[in-house]
């Protein structure tokens, strides 16, 4: 038997050949794999209620700790505002006292 030109660029190390041709295997590969698909889908609904549950809880308790880190940066952005707003009293106050200092200096110096 000799290959044409054209089986020749399609086929370079011959035709492939098909072991099995028997059309009931490849639906036998379909079934298997419909019933795996099944299966897998059960396991994924029918989980047990303990598992949901623990699951619900985790979130549960994410969702309190969210809630209290929040909470304790609106704590702390209001503290960095009242530091801001002390760290301005005293600077002000810092101010006073070194216009005072040099006015006591001044009258020192009169004498």
């Amino acid at each position: 038997m000799e290959r044409t030109n054209n089986e020749r660029t399609l086929f370079p190390f011959g035709k492939p050949q098909v072991k099995d041709k028997d059309p009931t295997s490849r639906s036998w590969d379909g079934i298997i794999f419909l019933w795996l698909a099944i299966l897998t889908a059960s396991v994924i609904y029918f989980r047990p209620e303990g598992e949901l549950q623990s699951s619900s809880q985790a979130i549960a308790a994410l969702e309190s700790e969210i809630s209290e880190i929040r909470e304790s940066a609106l704590y702390a952005e209001d503290g960095v505002v009242e530091l801001q707003e002390s760290k301005s009293d005293l600077e002000s106050r810092i101010d006073d006292l070194e216009s005072e200092i040099e006015d006591v200096k001044s009258d020192l110096n009169l004498l």
